[in-house]
């Protein structure tokens, strides 16, 4: 079983694009939603998509909290891998294959973050990524990604805290380009990039040993 989760917030076309790519595939997801926030105008914009569960909210909570709203409506086993994506990919046929055959290869136990080759990371940040809840319960103690991150740089922190811990794979073969537009506003956010900083420090200074313990290591 594996689920996509894609927040989003304006720009309906870019997201049909993204969906219409993801079900021409030759597998599609198990289970796919569709967190949109405070955007009746997207909602209102998709056509029907049979094995699709659109989430409308009336607030903008940003990506990672509409991600772990996403967790508590599914009821996502916390085992069970889950992909995050934003609206600007398009997936080709094969990549949910690779994927899936990468991460039951490195990850076992489901105990780990796999990203894919998107034309701009490329295995340096999991900007999207493949894991499980049952990880983020290992990095960050709750399967849930933290609180008071809004849209950036979690994506960057579970990257270098699994690095940190020896569970990070790179899975070229699976392949999802990220279609990066200019959205108009600032590229990165001050106060993710401090809330970043500041758990970073708190990182270092005991939750990677906490970590690692909770991992077995």
């Amino acid at each position: 079983m594996t689920t996509v989760i894609i927040p989003t917030r304006h720009r309906p076309g870019m997201l049909i694009r993204c969906l219409d790519s993801l079900f021409a595939a030759a597998q599609v997801p198990d289970a796919t939603m569709v967190m949109v926030d405070d955007d009746p105008d997207t909602v209102s914009a998709l056509p029907e998509y049979k094995s699709v569960n659109i989430v409308a909210s009336d607030e903008n909570i940003g990506f990672f909290q509409s991600l772990n709203r996403a967790f508590k409506i599914a009821q996502l086993p916390e085992g069970e891998p889950f992909c995050y994506f934003g609206k600007d990919v398009l997936f080709h046929e094969h990549w949910l294959e690779e994927a899936e055959h990468c991460f039951s290869l490195q990850f076992q136990d489901g105990l780990g973050l796999l990203t894919f080759k998107d034309d701009i990371q490329d295995g340096g940040n999991a900007s999207h990524g493949m894991t499980t809840r049952r990880w983020l319960k290992v990095v960050y103690g709750e399967p849930f990604f933290p609180r008071g991150y809004f849209h950036h740089f979690c994506d960057t922190e579970l990257t270098l805290r699994s690095k940190d811990l020896g569970r990070f794979w790179y899975c070229p073969s699976s392949y999802v380009p990220h279609h990066h537009e200019p959205t108009g506003r600032t590229d990165k956010s001050p106060d993710d990039e401090g809330l970043k900083n500041q758990r970073h420090l708190e990182w270092n200074s005991g939750g990677l040993q906490e970590a690692k313990h909770r991992l077995g290591a």
